[in-house]
């Protein structure tokens, strides 16, 4: 397990540093309204693919070892289709993205809905190293793909963003179903209603909270979009990202964590796996916190542009949330990898009430600086829900949380 975590570990520093290197190039050749444009068209993207999921995404981790991935692949694909020619009049109605982009953002959607769906077979397999290589690769792809664009070629243009996806979303897919081998092949055909009787259910929890999750985490782009400040979209992006820089520990544990326990069904291994993992993400995020919150404008100005301004502020108030959450996302995968999704859709919807309806108070007073509030309430509420319900369902106890030489030895 070590030697997955590890894997794990190293590919999400692959990806960071990727992403870093993007949002870089954005910013530093598109402005930070270029870089807020560039993070809406990835949230367009991240919603189809969060409704393509219900029955391509993490559900499958828990239900392929159970029903083959043979029987799941065709009602993937067909709900992929339907999710992305959805998306267009809902994207259109939202009106946050330009009409001009609403194609493009609608078939980035089903190219990442198709990948993300092989990534899931592969997960399901616990074959991590695989998985991993091909979330790098997307990355290092865009980053490539837009260094060329800008760089070489010098077509310093939101569409080179959009060109550099296609790129990177299309080798992408291609290079997972060559990965993946027998992986879709596995199992047996049946008829698709049967199939989709046993996806949707529990897909429609789990990707409910993501969705939720999602927008928890996003939807202030959207409002402050609305206030007719991309710069501060921009910026405000850049801090999300620092965020889910920081969860890539909490991630990585996760990961192998939701494999692990759903391929068991010894209930006191789940218990005392999940707790150790509870125990140590936490310990390994702190570090990464603190480090991020003493960062001075001065850095990010070296890094993302002198035109930065106000960053440093909006990472220290989120600071305690972005902590919490190494919590909750180590308690989401438990919830995932035993089957309890529903769990994880109310925790956001908790998450995502608080933080929306903080946000229509705070961000018309404070503007970029009350979103960060908003995000961070959000986070707290979605923690909170997580802690006490996992904890009404094992009856933790304060001991169980203390940190003990046998916590490393579970996840060798």
């Amino acid at each position: 397990m070590i030697k997955n975590i590890v894997t794990s570990l190293s590919a999400k520093l692959i990806v960071l540093f990727a992403t870093l290197g993007v949002v870089v190039l954005n910013t530093r050749f598109l402005g930070q309204e270029g870089q807020g444009e560039a993070a809406l068209i990835n949230l367009g993207i991240l919603l189809i693919v969060s409704v393509s999921n219900i029955v391509g995404g993490g559900a499958l981790v828990f239900l392929l070892p159970r029903i083959g991935t043979k029987a799941a692949t065709g009602p993937a694909i067909a709900w992929a289709i339907f999710s992305s020619v959805l998306a267009y009049p809902i994207l259109k109605g939202l009106d946050f993205i330009p009409d001009g982009l609403l194609v493009h953002i609608c078939l980035l959607g089903f190219i990442q809905s198709l990948f993300f769906f092989v990534h899931q077979a592969i997960l399901a397999k616990e074959k991590i190293a695989r998985y991993n290589i091909l979330i790098s690769f997307q990355l290092i792809s865009l980053l490539l793909s837009l260094t060329i664009f800008y760089v070489v070629l010098d077509q310093k243009v939101l569409l080179s963003f959009i060109q550099s996806l296609y790129i990177s979303f299309g080798a992408t897919c291609l290079l997972s179903i060559y990965m993946s081998g027998s992986s879709l092949d596995d199992g047996k055909s049946q008829p698709w209603k049967k199939t989709f009787g046993e996806i949707f259910p529990l897909g429609s929890y789990t990707q409910g909270g993501n969705i939720l999750h999602l927008l928890n985490l996003r939807v202030y782009l959207i409002i402050l979009e609305k206030a007719g400040s991309l710069f501060s979209v921009g910026i405000f992006s850049l801090a999300i990202y620092a965020a889910e820089a920081v969860w890539n520990i909490a991630k990585s544990l996760s990961l192998v964590l939701s494999s692990r326990i759903s391929n068991s069904t010894d209930q006191l291994y789940i218990r005392s796996l999940t707790l150790s993992f509870l125990k140590i993400s936490p310990l390994l995020t702190l570090p990464l916190v603190l480090i991020a919150s003493v960062l001075p404008d001065e850095f990010f100005k070296m890094i993302f542009g002198k035109d930065l301004q106000g960053l440093h502020s909006l990472i220290l108030i989120c600071a305690p949330a972005i902590w919490l959450h190494s919590v909750t996302v180590i308690i989401s995968h438990y919830f995932s990898g035993t089957g309890h999704h529903k769990h994880n859709m109310w925790g956001s919807a908790f998450g995502l009430l608080t933080g929306f309806s903080s946000s229509l108070f705070f961000i018309p007073m404070w503007s970029v600086t009350g979103a960060a509030i908003s995000f961070s309430a959000g986070l707290v509420a979605n923690f909170t829900y997580h802690v006490l319900t996992f904890h009404k369902k094992q009856r933790i106890q304060t001991v169980d949380f203390t940190l003990s030489r046998n916590d490393f030895n579970l996840i060798k």
